[in-house]
């Protein structure tokens, strides 16, 4: 288990096919957590953010965004938050084409992509945390 928040690179990027799992338990008290899907460590000026995943717990929902050139862009709010605070959970990643396909247990979520992925990042209230490493992709959802 990797303390959190955690900052791995994943060596030669993503490509489609390839997916990420994360593994994890939310505290008691979050009011949220967020996974990174980045284009490099910098901070200064702060590496893209090919996909942002952020859960929300005070106002039920699930924010996804991308970071390109140090603006965010457009909002995509699901209105659905299907973690819950004090439980683990296992969130899945799928690089497509030009998606992300998101799996948490039964929900499915699909978001646009930009390409060229080189780091994993997970910050925020959780208790503990798994990433393994990319995994290929086996079969469809």
């Amino acid at each position: 288990h990797q303390v959190i928040p955690f900052a791995g690179t994943i060596l030669g990027g993503l490509l489609p096919g390839e997916m990420v799992l994360i593994q994890g338990s939310v505290l008691r008290d979050a009011d949220r957590f967020q996974v990174d899907l980045t284009c490099g460590s910098s901070m200064e000026p702060r590496a893209d953010v090919a996909f942002h995943f952020n859960p929300r717990f005070r106002t039920p929902c699930v924010v996804c965004n991308a970071l390109q050139g140090g603006r965010w862009g457009r909002e995509e709010v699901l209105d659905l938050n299907p973690f819950r605070a004090g439980d683990p959970f296992e969130l899945i990643v799928l690089v497509l084409k030009d998606t992300f396909k998101v799996r948490e247990n039964i929900y499915i979520y699909t978001f646009p992509m930009f390409p060229v992925l080189f780091l994993v990042k997970v910050l925020g209230n959780l208790l503990n945390g798994s990433v393994p490493g990319t995994l290929p992709s086996k079969g469809t959802w």
